[in-house]
């Protein structure tokens, strides 16, 4: 082999490796906005969901408040005259108590029952 024919080999081989150099510096930029592309989407998403969460939250805590409020004027009826507000009790007991809801009469028999045996004598 002479030196031409190795001069030429090696720079085929330079100009081979510096091509395929340029090629992954152009897949990586546009890898790299391909990648921006979906980090911007899933970061709208996060913050879509965010907001949602938030706007559950702060409903969850109005019902929390109101529903603590009722049964801040249930208690205070409940001492003034426990004689008369103990089926009131049982039904509230009923629209509050682990969820139930005042269509679930089912439950109000055994609501009101325990609210009977504190009927004054």
């Amino acid at each position: 082999m002479s030196v031409g024919t190795t001069v030429a080999i090696v720079a085929a081989m330079i100009v081979g490796y510096g091509g395929l150099v340029a090629l992954i510096v152009s897949q990586s930029k546009s890898l790299r906005a391909e990648l921006k592309g979906h980090i911007g989407k899933i970061d709208s998403k996060i913050d879509a969901v965010a907001q949602s969460l938030d706007g559950k939250i702060s409903a969850v805590r109005e019902e929390v408040y109101r529903v603590g409020n009722r049964w801040t004027t249930l208690k205070a009826a409940w001492t003034r005259s426990p004689g008369l507000c103990a089926p009131l009790s049982a039904l509230a007991l009923g629209c509050w108590h682990n969820g139930l809801y005042i269509n679930d009469w089912a439950q109000f028999p055994f609501l009101l029952s325990i609210q009977l045996d504190r009927w004054p004598s």
